[in-house]
Parts: C-alpha cells; structure tokens; sequence
C-alpha cells in the first residue's frame, strides 16, 4: 500500500454554520471575503472576470438577447457532468499522457503534480489550457448555428462555472481555512477523500450530484476501499520504467518551484495519522 506521510492536509477543523437564513448569508459572506484576501486565487478571478465581461460585451453586439440567456443557463446546467467527465476519464486517463514529452508535462502541470503533492498551494489552480476541449466542443456548433459571435458567448459561458464556481471550490477544498458554511466544508471533506483515500470516487468538485448518480459517491472512508494509486494515478515504477516522461517532467517542475520561494509552497502543517483521522470511517 502507497503511503505518503510527507504530504499533510494542514487543515483546521471546521467549525459549525448558523442555522438562520441571515447567519447562513453571513458565514457565506465571510467565506468569501477569505478567498478572496488569497492574492493568487484573487488575481486568477479578476483575469477571468475581465475575460468574462470583453466576451460578454461583444456577444451582446453579435447576439440576440434570447440566444445569449439561453446558451449561458445550458452550459451552467451542463456544468457538472462537463466537471465529472473530464476530471474523470481525462485527467484520470493516464495512459493518454504518455506518449510525448508534450502530453506528460501538459498532464503533469494540469493534475498529475496536483495528485501527487495535494498540499501544494501552487498547484491547486487549475490551467485554462485544460479548458481548450471544452472550449473546441462549444464554440463549434455555437458559430456552426449562431455565427462567429458565438465563439465569444462560448467563452464566456465555459468561465463562469469554471472560474467562479469550480476554481473557488476547489481552492477552498485545500486552503487551510476554518469556513463556516457547510457547503465548503463538506465539498472538502469529499475533495480531501478523492486525495487521500480513493482516486476512484468523488469525481465532482463543485457537486457530488453526478458521482451519485453513476455510482462513484463516497462521502466517508468506509464507503470505498483505499485506492493504492491515490498518488500516482497509476504511473508506478512498472509505467515509469516503460513511459518516463511523466516522472522526468514532474521532477523538472518540482526542481523549479523549488528555485522560487517567494512562491507558497505547502499548505499548512499536520502529518499522514492526523488526515487520516479527518477523513472519517
């Protein structure tokens, strides 16, 4: 069995949301105004938000108004199956990386490093090279049916779940923070199991609606057996030995954040038994 007593959660406990609908609006308040006061995810969201507002500017002066309303709230709802598949049969795909040095440092950046070192606060934001598929399946039939303001609507439409939905989940799923809404702490309770006890379960990050409905949902320890590959995806020494890519890059970029410590590097303290306490049985 893989163990990994180097890589801590190095998170707080969770202390408990108010029960009325105004402290609940507070303690989201709150939460929010925390990530936000992180300058990384910050200025990733600002990037994405003046993304957001150039495309939606210039969708409105190609689109009806209709199309626009219409297109936005289809892909919002498309949203968590989009999320679950490609976390899960592309970025758990490992044997699609292989092959070139391109593809093992593009999987390496985009979620095999992420795997690996779940602690690193550098890694957690997610590339928006990972979005180009997405982008490629939209922005396709968009102009093919709306013409080439589509490809602008398109955009706009796969940024805004993605940056301002799954970015901000998944950062506060690792960010040593005590929130107080229950949303956060349960979607890093999950989060913290797809990483530290079974890479074959909680796919989504935003929502586990998709997970329940196929059959990957574990929302504790006891519901799925520990994974061996929850590490390393599967790329052991066995693969390695064949397909060295994938390790060649990942210590390259390791060794290169490593020459920039202005940089944050670990989220928090805590050791292997204190998270395998938290993820509960």
């Amino acid at each position: 069995m893989q163990t990994r007593p180097d890589l801590p959660l190095g998170l707080p406990p969770s202390v408990g949301a108010a029960g009325s609908i105004w402290g609940r609006y507070r303690n989201a308040k709150s939460d929010l105004a925390l990530l936000l006061a992180i300058v990384p995810l910050r200025r990733a969201l600002t990037g994405y938000a003046v993304t957001v507002l150039v495309c939606l500017t210039i969708a409105t002066m190609m689109l009806p108004p209709l199309v626009i309303v219409a297109c936005l709230g289809g892909m919002m709802l498309a949203f968590p199956p989009v999320e679950y598949g490609l976390h899960r049969y592309v970025l758990h795909n490992m044997r699609s990386f292989l092959r070139s040095r391109v593809s093992a440092r593009f999987w390496v950046r985009v979620h095999y490093g992420h795997h690996r070192d779940p602690a690193r606060a550098d890694m957690v934001l997610a590339n928006p090279l990972t979005l180009t598929p997405v982008f490629l399946a939209f922005a396709i039939p968009f102009v093919a049916l709306f013409g080439p303001g589509a490809a602008f609507l398109a955009l706009a439409g796969i940024l805004i779940p993605f940056a301002f939905i799954y970015e901000v989940v998944h950062y506060a799923a690792h960010v040593p923070a005590r929130f107080r809404t229950r949303y956060f702490q349960r979607r890093r309770r999950i989060h913290m199991l797809h990483h530290h006890h079974s890479d074959r379960t909680n796919f989504g990050i935003s929502t586990s609606l998709v997970d329940r409905v196929v059959g990957t949902f574990a929302p504790r320890a006891a519901d799925a057996a520990r994974s061996a590959t929850v590490y390393s995806l599967g790329y052991d020494a066995e693969v390695a030995a064949a397909w060295p890519w994938v390790g060649l890059e990942h210590a390259r970029a390791m060794a290169g954040r490593a020459e920039r410590p202005s940089n944050p590097v670990v989220f928090g303290g805590g050791g292997q038994s204190e998270t395998n306490g938290r993820l509960g049985a």
